[in-house]
């Protein structure tokens, strides 16, 4: 199954609702909104990989589906995804949606 191909209202709201929360994976609603921001994800990783194409064609593209932030198991208020003009270039750049 393909991944839609563009953001949603509900995946803005979740962004702006959960952010900061720590994340329970026993609370359905928390769970629920996980799961929709992984799809908001799909589309981030989709758009990454598409202005990388366009733009670096040596490049590459990375994007880490997690809607929470490693350390601290929190909602993360945007989504990410890194995109460089080739394939050896440093990782240390990022580009924030929201």
């Amino acid at each position: 199954m393909m991944a839609q191909n563009y953001y949603t209202n509900e995946h803005f709201e979740l962004l702006d609702k959960w952010k900061g929360s720590v994340y329970n994976k026993a609370d359905p609603e928390q769970k629920r909104a996980y799961d929709a921001l992984i799809k908001a994800y799909d589309v981030t990783k989709q758009w990454a990989e598409a202005v990388q194409q366009k733009l670096f064609k040596d490049g590459r593209s990375k994007t880490v589906r997690k809607p929470i932030d490693q350390w601290q198991k929190k909602f993360t208020p945007y989504l990410w995804g890194r995109i460089y003009p080739s394939k050896n270039a440093p990782e240390g750049w990022l580009i924030r949606l929201k």
